[in-house]
């Protein structure tokens, strides 16, 4: 299972599901930036963290740090939580779908 499924990409990670406005909010407040410009221009990689990891290089702050976004993210799941939900319950009834074949 890969998140290529649940996702508009043909190369994505858990992060491509999130909305980018969430995700984003959660890198200015683990970098302490006031703005996030992405390069959304290059059609060969449009996953975010590729895209925020080469915004933090440009801007000098080094290679992304998804921990450190995620403990940015997480509590904003809070306010939030029906709309991460909503993305991520197909996830979690396909975890179950192969679990009950796997329990066979």
């Amino acid at each position: 299972m890969t998140t290529k499924k649940f996702s508009k990409l043909d190369y994505s990670s858990l992060e491509d599901l999130i909305p980018s406005d969430v995700y984003l909010k959660a890198v200015k407040s683990a970098y302490g930036l006031s703005e996030v410009t992405l390069n959304e221009t290059d059609p060969t990689d449009k996953m975010i963290t590729h895209q925020v990891d080469e915004y933090l290089k440009t801007k000098g702050l080094g290679k992304i740090d998804k921990l450190k976004i995620t403990e940015q993210l997480l509590p904003l799941f809070d306010d939030i939580s029906k709309e991460i939900c909503n993305i991520f319950v197909p996830i979690f009834l396909e975890i179950n779908e192969i679990k009950k074949t796997l329990d066979k």
